[in-house]
């Protein structure tokens, strides 16, 4: 039986071999408090996170490796990696790619739309498989309107390949631990950006 752990590209691709309905990546997973919670509310679906540093995650990755009777997740796994440099077994392998409110590198890597993170982005998604990136507004640097930035980040997914693509500011109530800390009790104002690959 497979039990949720940090894995390499080896290890990776014995996940996904495995049945499931739908191949979900949290990319910048942080603590993966959030991917948990997912792959607890979704037995179905094989869900992965990924984030260069994974110490943050550890109480997950204890809590996960249990009996599925006792709270376990055999459908998590996670994966140290870069945001540009994802695992070559996920190459066409995933249906929805979420990246909730990052910050440091990876959100300066979006707001520039760097060409091998949003290649890269495009490349693990399934034929119709969706991407979806939520941006804290408050983050932006200061020369930069919410306006300008969803602006960008559209144009980008568009550059790498990607259609259907939305982009726009709006107001959401958070759903992470981290993101109902950033909003303080109030709606949170972000940027949503989506695509779908062909």
């Amino acid at each position: 039986m497979f039990r949720a752990l940090t894995v390499d590209g080896p290890g990776l691709a014995a996940f996904l071999a495995r049945p499931h309905a739908r191949v979900v990546l949290d990319l910048g997973c942080g603590d993966a408090r959030a991917t948990a919670r997912l792959a607890s509310h979704e037995p179905g679906t094989l869900v992965i996170g990924v984030d260069a540093i994974l110490d943050a995650a550890e109480r997950v990755i204890r809590r996960a490796r249990r009996a599925p009777e006792r709270g376990g997740l055999p459908n998590l796994v996670l994966v140290r990696a870069a945001a540009d440099r994802l695992p070559a077994e996920l190459a066409e392998q995933v249906d929805e790619l979420r990246i909730d409110l990052p910050w440091g590198s990876l959100l300066e890597r979006l707001l520039s739309g760097e060409p091998s993170l949003l290649t890269g982005i495009a490349g693990v998604l399934a034929p119709g498989g969706q991407v979806r990136i939520v941006l804290n507004t408050r983050a932006l640097p200061a020369d930069l309107s919410a306006d300008q930035a969803a602006a960008g980040l559209g144009r980008a997914l568009k550059t790498a390949g990607l259609s259907d693509v939305h982009a726009g500011a709006t107001a959401v109530e958070p759903e992470t631990g981290w993101g109902k800390r950033l909003a303080s009790g109030r709606p949170l104002e972000v940027i949503v950006a989506e695509a779908r690959k062909a």
